[in-house]
């Protein structure tokens, strides 16, 4: 599972990041590092 999340989800991941940094410009912290950390404190909160 870990290969295919990294194969097809770093892309969405990658993509996401990018529309949310266009979407709203003077936010921080939608880098693609942090919404693996979000993904990763959600399930783990969960």
């Amino acid at each position: 599972m870990r290969k295919a999340e990294e194969k097809w989800g770093s892309g969405i991941v990658e993509q996401v990041s990018l529309d949310l940094q266009a979407e709203f410009p003077q936010a921080r912290g939608f880098s693609t590092t942090n919404l693996w950390y979000m993904k990763k404190w959600y399930l783990f909160y969960t």
